[in-house]
């Protein structure tokens, strides 16, 4: 027996059990990807079987293969029953990598589900309704089975974006896996696969490392050296020479990133410490700043006295400085306020234009005029929300309880999903995320596989820390990246419906669906594959009206 059925792309599908959500239309703006999933069952073991795509002329259909992987910690003994994990709290094989597939390679398992996930793409089409068609033959060229996907293009594009997201790459990450010499023309070659696959997926924002960054690292240890800046020292004068985070930034804007925001001044969780800063003294490289230094020492002080006019200098030269973005430390804690207060005041004597943004959720720190632009953990957000404050808002693996929006494998694909909606509705700014490509454990003990790792080694959520894979030169993309770039194609749609309407007029709609902040939404793929259509629906009316 063989069965071939067309999927929700919001349908996580488990290789025992098939689709929940069968699903064999929709609808897309001309400049969207649309993606949707096929899944196979076959109670017999054959293999180099065929696929074939046959999509009406003007649309572009990319196939990949969907893997699972192993969850072995996705949920925690704290964790309320509202977590709404796929598959009760088991540990298990669930859906995630996206596999390069070759047509001509399709195996199928006895009793099992395989999947297949298509985005289709349109490149010269008309609105009008057309159809992607997927066959399933056998070696011999005989026809195993037969699926129909219906798209109606709606003669609209989406706006583009005016959110700002970042999600970190974590350059030493690749530089290990690749096995490629930092920032050489080798390097640089991987690194833009993943540059252009972030950019791809909605980012616009990148992190820059001007020098190591002080994240994730263990006290007393540290990360491979990540410095963009070639610093020299003598007789109390540093000089900085910035060829290498030129090129860096021309790099960027070769590929589309639009803002940069640069490594934090002080370390993680306090801001009590040094990044490591490695500095030429008297020929020598050695690391002058790090651990051993306090971010409030005088040299420390002095140091950032220096380099601050001479950065500003060179961005605004560049012409970047209004689109760039200067971290202090990361998620600083009550007991931490002095410190960071010290810092901030010092930054802003020095250079009073710098716009500072960090992972603040005490909302002390934003009110006391500490921090510009706080990104604020989404389960957090009240008084920011209720002072109509300018902010920005992050997720990682604690926002886990009360339906809060996140991205772990075991996570239901449209609790990914609804940010898009939430980001809307709550007039953020923008949104940022810690894991791009972490391959490494908590604290930056150890490098990680992957492929066969995906919580730290019992830290994070599965998934929590990273959103794409190494793969050969390059990279490749998980469904949650998918669904991540989806949800963006959400905000952009609410966004062209606006300018057909007006704000007032969309956020009415979100609330008569029953949307409030960031924990309130209904939690129902079918409702959201069916009120993105309703977006359409009305695009398309008032166009037409």
């Amino acid at each position: 027996m063989i069965k071939v059925i067309t999927a929700s792309s919001l349908d996580k599908v488990f290789i025992t059990d098939g689709p929940s959500l069968p699903e064999n239309r929709g609808s897309m703006l001309k400049n969207e990807k649309y993606n949707f999933q096929v899944w196979i069952y076959s109670s017999r073991h054959i293999f180099d079987c065929k696929l074939k795509i046959e999509a009406s002329e003007g649309l572009r259909v990319l196939t990949r293969g969907i893997d699972p992987v192993p969850v072995v910690f996705g949920y925690r003994p704290d964790d309320s029953d509202d977590y709404v994990i796929c598959k009760n709290h088991e540990q298990g094989l669930y859906p995630d990598i996206l596999r390069p597939l070759n047509p001509m390679d399709v195996t199928l398992r006895p009793y099992q589900w395989t999947g297949y996930w298509v985005t289709v793409e349109c490149t010269d089409c008309k609105a009008s309704e057309e159809s992607v068609k997927i066959y399933l033959f056998d070696k011999d060229d005989n026809q195993l089975g037969f699926c129909e996907y219906k798209l109606e293009i709606i003669d609209c594009e989406l706006p583009s974006s005016d959110l700002i997201y970042t999600n970190w790459v974590h350059y030493d990450c690749i530089a290990h896996y690749h096995k490629k010499e930092l920032f050489s023309k080798e390097y640089y070659e991987v690194l833009n696969r993943y540059l252009i696959n972030l950019k791809e997926h909605g980012g616009n924002m990148l992190y820059t490392p001007i020098f190591t960054p002080a994240l994730d690292t263990e006290i007393g240890s540290e990360r491979d050296t990540v410095q963009l800046l070639d610093i020299e020292y003598n007789n109390g004068i540093y000089n900085f020479n910035f060829d290498k985070l030129d090129y860096f930034i021309d790099n960027a804007q070769k590929i589309g990133f639009e803002y940069f925001e640069f490594a934090h001044f002080a370390t993680q969780w306090g801001a009590e410490y040094c990044p490591k800063i490695i500095v030429r003294q008297d020929g020598v490289e050695h690391k002058m700043f790090g651990w051993h230094t306090r971010s409030d020492s005088k040299e420390y002080l002095d140091f950032l006295s220096q380099l601050l006019p001479a950065l500003c200098s060179y961005l605004e030269q560049k012409g970047i400085f209004d689109k760039c973005r200067f971290h202090i430390s990361d998620e600083p804690y009550k007991d931490h306020l002095a410190t960071y207060e010290k810092l901030s005041k010092h930054i802003k004597s020095v250079s009073p234009k710098i716009k500072t943004m960090d992972a603040i959720s005490l909302y002390d720190y934003y009110s006391g005029g500490l921090v510009d632009t706080p990104v604020v953990a989404l389960d957090k957000t009240a008084p920011f929300r209720e002072n109509h404050e300018n902010y920005w808002v992050y997720n990682c693996c604690t926002q886990r309880k009360n339906y809060v929006s996140n991205r772990f494998i075991n996570m239901p694909s449209q609790r990914t999903r609804i940010l898009g909606f939430q980001l809307y509705l709550n007039n953020v700014k923008g949104y940022l995320h810690w894991g791009y490509n972490f391959y490494k454990t908590y604290l930056s003990r150890v490098y990680i596989n992957p492929y066969s790792v995906n919580d730290g080694y019992g830290i994070f959520e599965a998934g929590d820390s990273f959103v794409v894979y190494p793969y050969e030169d390059g990279v490749i993309n998980s469904l949650r990246h998918e669904v991540i770039y989806d949800s963006w194609q959400d905000y952009r749609a609410l966004k062209a419906l606006e300018k057909l309407t007006s704000r007032d007029f969309v956020l009415n709609l979100l609330k008569e669906q029953g949307m409030d902040a960031f924990e309130i939404y209904p939690k129902d793929p079918v409702w959201h594959k069916n009120f993105r259509e309703k977006i359409n629906a009305m695009i398309k009316s008032f166009l037409s009206a």
